[in-house]
């Protein structure tokens, strides 16, 4: 009967209750710490990174993608960022658009004429080169009236002769040049008429002298234009340079 101590040296049954709890409490500090974790890099609730974690050990692992939401905003982000973008572009897209022609600008003192915005044109030229970029014929015009009129006192005192005789000499000059130009570059031609568009940019550029008084460049007894001095025949040539046109004599 004293045999019956043995049933107590069994340490088996204690021994699990003390593993099973250190593991237990292990596991748990664990745990928490991992939640900790988590939540410095959620922007999601305690209640809702438990839940994630029990659906983890659960097997359903694909129902934390939910945690990649704070990723989401990122579309957002990029879409506003490219709104400047796409409100800009119209600018380039209006270059296909019709537009208005820009125009020159006329004035009684210098510059007295301001060509529009350069044009350009593609060239083809008829001798085997490669095509190229030029001033359009309206460009060419404007530019050539632009620099002619900034020697104005060159039409009084006759450097600039090719104008003397007024309207017709004028006009003539005006078509040859857009004959010569076409001559050299045909393929400008397409829907151009040379005398009608000669006979334009004449007419802007005696709109321009008309507007320009002979008095505007030293005493003189003449008191019209100096398109009207045109007209009257203009100045020859200067025999001497910088000599004063005969207009320009007040005695005269």
């Amino acid at each position: 009967m004293i045999k019956i101590t043995n049933p107590v040296t069994t340490p088996a049954p204690a021994e699990l209750p003390q593993t099973s709890p250190a593991n237990t409490s292990a596991d748990a500090t664990s745990f928490a710490d991992q939640l900790a974790t988590v939540g410095e890099n959620s922007s999601s609730s305690s209640a809702v990174q438990q839940d994630s974690f029990l659906q983890y050990f659960l097997g359903a692992a694909s129902t934390i993608a939910p945690a990649a939401s704070p990723a989401e905003p990122a579309p957002a982000v990029s879409t506003a960022a490219s709104a400047p973008t796409s409100t800009a572009a119209p600018s380039p897209s209006a270059n296909g658009a019709p537009q208005p022609t820009p125009c020159y600008t006329i004035s009684s003192t210098a510059p007295y004429f301001t060509p529009a915005p350069d044009q350009y044109v593609t060239v083809k030229p008829t001798n085997g080169m490669s095509p190229f970029q030029a001033d359009s014929m309206d460009s060419y015009l404007q530019k050539f009236i632009g620099q002619s009129v900034s020697d104005m006192y060159g039409f009084i005192n006759g450097t600039q002769g090719w104008a003397n005789g007024g309207a017709s000499a004028i006009t003539n000059n005006f078509v040859s040049i857009v004959q010569q130009r076409l001559a050299a570059y045909p393929s400008m031609g397409e829907g151009i008429d040379p005398v009608a568009m000669g006979t334009q940019y004449a007419n802007a550029f005696m709109n321009v002298l008309s507007g320009v008084p002979v008095s505007q460049f030293g005493a003189t007894n003449f008191t019209g234009s100096v398109l009207d001095f045109l007209s009257q025949g203009g100045s020859p040539a200067p025999t001497v340079l910088n000599q004063a046109p005969t207009v320009m004599n007040v005695n005269a």
